[in-house]
């Protein structure tokens, strides 16, 4: 799993995805190196720290965040893991409300989107789904919009308490009419939501990344932890004006 864009997509297995994206994130905390610490204040009062952290698998540059949410009441972190189930993850079964259609609200550089459904063999409608994604993110100038290619697989277990998302960087052949107007970028990504028996909130995410482009690859990896550790408010923050109907 790294930043070479997957160009064979026939063989892929939910079983196979999972086993490789649970190995990468057990060593985050272990064996990555730690980075610069964020800490946010959410609308709803609470506070949140975001821990980054980064290393080289296979000659390419990772970059991580766990959230910590340990200073927050069990209730508030069972309704946040309950939003990232069911927003951070989207449906499962509808690709009109996938991961990527809620990413819209609370990642502000996304500008637009298309998918396409490519069910795995042993994806299950009530607790995954795959598809394949075109999104075309814009950026201040005078960096140019760019346009990622993506397999993106969501695997969610309601017996764990677990929410998984895998973003693997995909070949443009892969995909009907792909966009070419754009600078071409690529994106590999894990997700790892958790909420354990203990009234324990993880979330973990794992990514590595090339803009394209005239982007130096240094300045690329230094702007990376800010990078990501935002996206943690801008979910919460959106998510707590969300209303779930139960």
């Amino acid at each position: 799993m790294d930043l070479t864009p997957i160009k064979d997509i026939s063989n892929l297995k939910s079983e196979n995805i999972l086993s490789e994206t649970e190995s990468i994130i057990a060593d985050i905390e272990t064996k990555w190196r730690k980075s610069k610490k964020f800490g946010y204040n959410l609308s709803d009062g609470n506070k949140v720290g975001v821990q980054t952290y980064n290393t080289h698998r296979n000659d390419v540059h990772w970059c991580a965040r766990v959230s910590s949410f340990e200073k927050i009441d069990s209730a508030v972190q069972e309704a946040y893991f309950q939003k990232l189930y069911d927003f951070l993850g989207g449906s499962t079964h509808d690709l009109s409300e996938t991961h990527s259609e809620f990413e819209k609200n609370y990642i502000h550089e996304l500008e637009s989107y298309r998918v396409w459904p490519h069910p795995l063999a042993d994806d299950q409608r009530e607790s995954s789904i795959t598809y394949l994604a075109e999104l075309i993110y814009k950026f201040p100038f005078p960096i140019q919009k760019r346009v990622f290619h993506e397999l993106i697989h969501v695997s969610k277990d309601p017996v764990r308490r677990r929410l998984v998302i895998v973003s693997y960087a995909a070949d443009p052949s892969l995909f009907k009419d792909p966009a070419t107007n754009f600078v071409p970028a690529q994106y590999t990504s894990i997700e790892s939501i958790t909420f354990d028996s203990g009234d324990n909130l993880k979330w973990s995410m794992c990514t590595c990344s090339n803009p394209g482009g005239l982007i130096p690859d240094w300045l690329s990896k230094i702007s990376m932890p800010s990078a990501i550790a935002k996206d943690v408010p801008s979910f919460l923050n959106w998510a707590h004006s969300i209303k779930i109907d139960r």
